[in-house]
């Protein structure tokens, strides 16, 4: 896709007017460069044109005076809106600049295969002149700004080049400022918009919604947080008693009322900026509230964010809490930015009126640095990852339970494993979703390229085999389980040394290890392991060797060892007692040399309530996460979430909520709730 750059300079008395260039980036380093313009033409002061369209309200030629007042007055369904789109484009496009604009439409004209398309950027200098509704701009066919083969947008002639790259999961952050029922601003719904759009992505996301926080919480969240994608919801307005725009928060139970101006979003985002906003604070069609709502806009793109979206005014109708979803909907099928917006802009201009009315065109998009690096995620979510990943873990595609203990669980292992604790204790009663939760925070891992093994000691050879013993347990660490799709067997050639020491320590006839080469093949006979057959020291030294081989399997990365259904049923408690706890899990935990690049995750079954198995000791090396089934709310926010994920039909989902109301009992199994909401999206139809 080939880069446009059309700049609009301040006024010029020399040129009488407001100079106007087309840049072309052809690949060469200068192509930015002042005296590489293209083309060049002049908008005279006054915003004249040649045969100006006529203004449906009068059949007079349009003023130009009014072009923004129209997109301001203009709240329903209008037929003024098109004549303002074509005063624009021939307010932009005239003279030469028109004419290397119409050959640049022939020789690029769209991002289609075989043709290339075109990334045009508006780099508008005057106050004056950024305030008109650009994105209504026509040459009579399809609005320029809705057409995401050609995307349209505001944006800088020269990009910041500055590289930086973010790891998985995307930190959302909402922030909403206006009270729970202001009707003018619809947080709830907008929020349940952003809510259904983003559980369609199939990258990681860690969602933060606060409500009305005080600046101080604001700010705390912004450091602890570091949110990639900021989004507002609620009022922007002239601030008390001073000129410049502000946005509002309304007072809560935190704190008092505050504003939130200019100079303050550039001090609070000064350590945190985040790489992407949107401004969702213009609730009126006043033109004062609408240029301050425009002036907030810019205090964000001042402040450093790459990208930024604001309202021109607000949303009203059909597309009011749908128009971000829609947005961040469009940027879950890997679109950039501006490509995504122009998607979500033509599903509201699809939308009943929505060709005769001006909500498509009220987002304008800033942008100062290559739109496909504005979230540059780490490893990029090539088509082949995606596919790996969702191959790898599809049996938890609708996984959508338990917020708060995934989040502590991603938290504690999105830290270098040199950093913070690295054992995890995910207990609870039977059907509460541990093994969920489990396979969930392998494939997040797997997002951050971290390699993983995943054991599941419930696995048995035969039905009649009993609880394993320590050495069962190590061997199924190293092989995994049979029909195992998560993880696959660690590296072989790193527990050569242990094979060779189990073989000999069970069958003195086998090698002395002493005596192998580093590096020979060994591989482990699988001989039985029976009791008085070793003393402590032997077990302790097979116990070391592996942990030597599990140094060798991480290979210089980060290994998650996930050990799940961890049960005085399926190990031996004197065994899990006496040695896999003081060798191995604390050893893990306090992060000893030989296993400091690995981190551990333990599934154990509640009902160990004597703690048969020794795991109390882990304790204050851990990080806790305990499990019960859901409680009315968590249900209900649950089977929501569910409907959404099965693909409900958004007008039929009342009848889940019914159900989940209607449903009596403290506590729920979010098993049974799944298979409950799969039946209803049968009968529903998806």
């Amino acid at each position: 896709m080939k880069t446009i750059v059309i700049t609009i300079d301040d006024e010029s008395a020399a040129k009488k007017g407001y100079p106007v260039s087309l840049y072309l980036d052809d690949g060469t380093a200068n192509w930015s460069d002042k005296k590489r313009a293209l083309a060049r033409a002049v908008i005279p002061v006054d915003l004249a044109v040649d045969n100006p369209p006529a203004d449906p309200a009068d059949n007079l030629p349009l003023d130009p005076k009014n072009l923004r007042k129209i997109l301001l007055e203009e709240t329903n369904a209008s037929t003024r809106f098109e004549p303002v789109g074509e005063y624009l484009y021939k307010l932009l496009f005239r003279d030469k600049v028109k004419t290397r604009w119409d050959q640049l439409v022939v020789d690029y004209p769209g991002e289609t295969t075989p043709s290339e398309g075109r990334r045009i950027l508006l780099d508008i200098e005057p106050k004056k002149l950024r305030l008109l509704p650009w994105e209504l701009m026509t040459d009579g066919n399809l609005p320029l700004f809705l057409d995401p083969l050609n995307p349209m947008t505001r944006g800088r002639l020269k990009f910041d080049t500055k590289a930086i790259s973010c790891q998985w999961p995307l930190h959302f952050l909402v922030v909403v400022g206006s009270d729970d029922n202001d009707p003018a601003v619809q947080a709830e719904e907008e929020i349940n918009s952003i809510e259904e759009a983003l559980l369609k992505y199939e990258t990681p996301i860690e969602l933060e919604i606060l409500l009305r926080p005080t600046q101080q919480q604001l700010v705390n969240k912004l450091k602890e947080y570091r949110p990639h994608i900021f989004h507002f919801i609620g009022h922007g307005r002239k601030g008390a008693g001073v000129a410049e725009p502000v946005l509002a928060f309304e007072a809560s139970a935190s704190g008092p009322a505050w504003e939130w101006n200019e100079k303050m979003i550039a001090l609070d985002l000064r350590e945190t900026k985040p790489r992407f906003a949107f401004i969702n604070a213009c609730r009126t069609s006043t033109e004062e509230a609408a240029t301050h709502s425009w002036g907030i806009t810019e205090a964000f793109i001042k402040a450093g964010v790459p990208a930024v979206i604001g309202m021109q005014a607000d949303v009203l109708g059909a597309a009011a809490a749908k128009f971000p979803g829609e947005i961040y909907e469009a940027l879950s099928s890997d679109s950039s930015p501006d490509v995504a917006l122009a998607r979500a802009r033509g599903t509201v201009y699809r939308l009943p009126d929505g060709s005769q009315r001006r909500d498509w065109a009220l987002p304008t998009f800033h942008i100062s640095v290559d739109p496909n690096k504005v979230v540059d995620m780490q490893p990029p979510a090539t088509t082949k990852l995606r596919n790996q990943i969702n191959t790898q873990f599809d049996k938890i595609k609708d996984f959508v339970d338990r917020v708060e203990p995934r989040r502590t669980l991603w938290r504690a292992v999105e830290l270098p494993a040199t950093e913070a604790k690295k054992l995890l204790i995910i207990s609870g009663v039977s059907d509460s979703g541990k093994t969920w939760l489990v396979y969930w925070c392998l494939k997040s891992c797997k997002w951050r390229d971290l390699e993983i093994d995943y054991v599941s000691l419930n696995w048995k050879k035969k039905p009649t085999d009993g609880a394993k013993n320590f050495l069962d347990v190590l061997r199924l660490i190293i092989a995994g389980n049979d029909n195992n799709d998560i993880s696959g067997p660690l590296r072989p050639e790193a527990f050569y040394t242990f094979n060779a020491l189990v073989n000999h320590l069970l069958d003195p006839a086998e090698p002395n290890p002493a005596t192998i080469p580093d590096g020979q093949k060994v591989v482990d006979k699988g001989l039985p392991f029976t009791d008085n057959l070793l003393d402590d020291d032997s077990i302790k030294a097979i116990i070391s060797a592996f942990k030597t081989g599990l140094k060798g399997a991480a290979n210089g990365k980060t290994l998650v060892l996930a050990l799940d259904d961890v049960s005085k049923t399926n190990v031996r408690t004197d065994h899990c007692k006496n040695y896999l706890v003081p060798e191995l899990f604390r050893a893990i935990a306090r992060g000893d040399e030989t296993v400091k690049d690995i981190k551990l995750i333990l599934s154990v079954s509640g009902e160990d309530p004597d703690d048969e198995l020794g795991l109390a000791e882990l304790n204050k090396l851990a990080i806790p996460v305990t499990l019960s089934w859901l409680d009315k709310k968590e249900m209900l926010m649950f089977i929501r979430y569910l409907a959404i994920v099965k693909r409900i039909p958004a007008s039929k989902r009342n009848v889940v909520d019914q159900a989940g109301e209607a449903a009596k009992g403290p506590t729920f199994s979010p098993s049974e709730l799944e298979k409950i909401v799969a039946n209803l999206a049968g009968f529903l139809g998806q």
